[in-house]
C-alpha cells in the first residue's frame, strides 16, 4: 500500500508514513484507521443486494486501476516476496479440504469442487494471459465505500501474483445475489475487458475471458472451501452462496464459450 500510496492511488487507506530501523528490526507503518461509521458501505459481504450497479462498477474500476499499476514485470520485481500462486503445488491440502466440506455437508453442490482442482494446472498453462499483483482476498470484507463515494480496498497480507481475473470473479461472488441475472454477468465481465484491454489490445475477447473460468475454479476450491471448513468453527453466512454463484458462473461462461 506504500507502493500504492506513492503513485497517486485513492482507493486504499490513508498512509501517514513509515518508521523502519533495520539494526533494531523495527518495522512501523501508520495509516488510517477504518471505522463503519465513517463509510457509506463496510463489512456487507452478506448483504449483495447494497450492492447496485454504479457501486460494482466503480469497485471494477478501483482495482483495475491497481492491476495496471502492478502490471509491469519490473514494478512485480521489487516485491520478491509476493510470490506465484499455483495451488496445485498444495494439492493435498485442498483435496483434504474439499474432503472435509463433502463429509460435512449433504449438500451435491460441493461434489464438483474435486474436479476442478484436478483441471487447475491445465487450465492455467494454456492461458495466455498477462500477470499482476492481486489482492487475493477482493470481497466487500475487505473493500468498502465511503460517504464521499471513493472505494476503499484494505487488508493487503494475502496479495499474489496471478491474473487479473481472480480478483474481479470474487467480488462478484459475493455481491451479486443469488438470483443474478446472466445477462448483469457478462455486463461487470465486458466491463472489466474493456478497462483492462487498454492495457492489454492485443488479448481477444475470447482469450480474456477463459482466466474467468480458471479464477472461478481456483477461488472454489482454495478460498471457497476454506470458507466452508471454516463454518464448521465460525458462523459464516456466505459460504454456500458464493459456492452456487461460483458455480452458476462457471456454467453461464461455458455456455457461452460452446455456442
Amino acid at each position: 500500500t506504500v507502493f500504492l500510496s506513492e503513485k497517486g492511488v485513492k482507493t486504499i487507506p490513508i498512509n501517514y508514513g513509515k518508521y523502519i530501523n533495520e539494526e533494531r528490526e523495527i518495522y512501523l507503518l501508520f495509516q488510517e484507521h477504518l471505522q463503519n461509521v465513517e463509510m457509506y458501505l463496510m463489512d456487507s459481504e452478506n448483504l449483495p443486494l447494497l450492492w447496485t450497479n454504479s457501486k460494482i462498477e466503480k469497485v471494477i474500476e478501483a482495482i483495475s486501476e491497481i492491476h495496471t499499476l502492478f502490471s509491469f514485470k519490473e514494478v512485480q520485481d521489487n516485491f520478491p516476496e509476493i510470490s506465484l500462486f499455483h495451488p496445485w503445488k498444495s494439492m493435498a491440502l485442498y483435496q483434504k479440504m474439499i474432503s472435509i466440506v463433502n463429509q460435512e455437508n449433504d449438500q451435491t453442490i460441493f461434489f464438483d469442487l474435486f474436479k476442478y482442482l484436478d483441471e487447475l494446472e491445465q487450465l492455467y498453462n494454456v492461458l495466455e494471459l498477462p500477470l499482476t499483483i492481486i489482492h487475493n482476498d477482493f470481497n466487500p470484507r475487505n473493500v468498502a465505500l465511503r460517504k464521499n463515494g471513493l472505494v476503499c480496498i484494505y487488508d493487503w497480507e494475502l496479495a499474489v501474483k496471478n491474473i487479473p481475473h481472480r480478483d474481479i470473479i470474487e467480488f462478484l461472488c459475493f455481491s451479486l445475489p443469488l438470483d443474478f441475472e446472466e445477462e448483469k454477468l457478462i455486463y461487470y465481465l465486458r466491463f472489466h475487458y474493456k478497462i483492462m484491454n487498454i492495457t492489454y489490445p492485443e488479448i481477444s475477447w475470447d482469450k480474456w475471458k477463459q482466466g474467468y473460468v480458471y479464477s472461478l475454479k481456483e477461488f472454489l476450491v482454495t478460498r471457497a472451501a476454506f470458507y466452508k471448513v471454516s463454518e464448521i468453527l465460525m458462523k459464516l453466512k456466505f459460504g454456500d452462496r458464493i459456492i452456487l454463484n461460483g458455480k452458476r458462473m462457471i456454467e453461464v461462461l461455458t455456455n457461452i464459450n460452446s455456442n
